[in-house]
């Protein structure tokens, strides 16, 4: 399987986290990123003539994020703003789903763990993104923290991300670049006490110090001023080594799904944000294509034990479903996609998933609209059926919704 895989040349979009001091100016310079949308937690770009997505709640800022993932658009960067309110988003989520007073009500920590969880799952999200070849660029505070580094006796006070611990460690080292904006304060000796001048002039650190985080891998200078300009590496053709599919991704491909079920394998794509409903299964992301390549044991074994989150009791068949029905409802949507030289016809009734691949059954499909009675048979998934035949009801009779004998 590697053996079709070469590396090749490409461009690659930035992953980039810009925290700093208060009211310097941040949100104004991402606003200067190629093409940006920002979703907007903090409410704090309202000055600022841009495009934006107000963000109140966590399935609110999910939502925007499988929209940027899925849906065809011209915006060339998605800026979240600011990283630290989005997380307080997601410590909300935890303390709702375990009934806690706060974060810290657990004890020994268990509340910021499963907060970590969440935004690494948060940046993982953020990470396909990226795969569609958009920059991606958290804003965030600052404050200023003690550290003790072990090879020292005393600690030191430093600037660090307004984050939880375990939660700027993951933002940092997600990044391609930390950058830390401040100030450009120069301190001066006099009478043996250190004095502090300037504080008019918009730097960012792009280097680790003492004094604050930061990071690269562009080559930036340590200093640089706090405009686009100085910024511009980060957008040129920053070139990576990267996997190219030889002689075609398709053909990768084939041979990894062979012998999987086709609908369990389209559902697995789409929940993991890989794929719409309505494509084929050969579209998927080229990043993703060749993570699948590098395992293909394990995404088969992944997607044979996939379960979906919505197969709870309450969603398996009866038996009288596993028999044999016929399901009367509205046509929603109709598609097709092609495995193993087969094409497949599917449709959604009601809410329901039929499939066929009877090409003339099918192509009637295709051209289905309004209801229908559809003859099916279940196929041992919840909501999913094999469809046997279809026919339109006569105008006199009553609409039914549900699955009848």
């Amino acid at each position: 399987m590697l053996s079709k895989i070469k590396s090749g040349k490409i461009q690659r979009a930035q992953k980039v986290f810009l925290y700093g001091v208060e009211k310097i100016g941040k949100s104004s310079l991402v606003a200067k990123f190629p093409a940006p949308i920002f979703l907007d937690v903090e409410k704090g770009t309202h000055h600022l003539a841009l495009d934006r997505w107000d963000i109140k709640t966590a399935d609110e800022l999910y939502e925007t994020i499988t929209w940027a993932i899925r849906e065809r658009h011209n915006y060339k960067t998605l800026v979240i703003d600011s990283a630290d309110q989005a997380e307080k988003l997601m410590s909300n989520e935890v303390i709702k789903e375990n009934h806690w007073k706060s974060i810290d009500e657990p004890g020994y920590g268990k509340g910021f763990t499963a907060l970590a969880e969440k935004f690494q799952s948060f940046l993982d999200d953020l990470d396909l993104v990226i795969s569609r070849e958009i920059n991606v660029v958290l804003i965030g505070h600052a404050h200023i923290k003690r550290f003790n580094p072990p090879e020292t006796l005393e600690g030191y006070d430093r600037w660090e991300p307004k984050l939880a611990p375990k939660d700027s460690e993951k933002a940092k080292a997600w990044a391609d670049a930390v950058l830390f904006a401040t100030f450009d304060i120069k301190v001066i000796g006099s009478d043996n006490k250190p004095k502090g001048i300037g504080g008019r002039e918009r730097v960012i650190y792009t280097v680790r110090s003492a004094a604050y985080d930061a990071g690269n891998r562009y080559g930036l200078p340590e200093k640089i001023k706090m405009n686009i300009a100085a910024l511009a590496p980060l957008f040129k053709a920053a070139e990576i080594e990267k996997p190219a599919f030889v002689p075609d991704k398709k053909t990768v491909l084939q041979a990894v799904f062979k012998g999987l079920d086709h609908a369990q394998l389209t559902t697995f794509l789409v929940n993991r944000k890989q794929l719409q409903s309505n494509q084929s299964i050969f579209d998927i992301p080229d990043e993703y294509a060749h993570r699948i390549a590098l395992d293909p044991a394990r995404f088969q074994k992944t997607v044979s034990e996939y379960k979906p989150a919505d197969s709870g009791e309450e969603d398996k068949p009866t038996q009288a479903e596993m028999d044999g029905q016929t399901l009367q409802g509205i046509v929603d949507r109709v598609w097709t996609s092609e495995f193993e030289g087969t094409n497949y016809y599917f449709a959604t009734i009601n809410g329901r998933q039929v499939q066929t691949t009877d090409a003339e059954l099918g192509e009637d499909l295709l051209e289905a609209t309004g209801e229908v009675i559809a003859t099916v048979k279940s196929t041992g998934k919840p909501n999913k059926y094999y469809l046997e035949a279809f026919e339109y009801p006569e105008a006199s009779k009553t609409v039914e919704t549900e699955v009848v004998k």
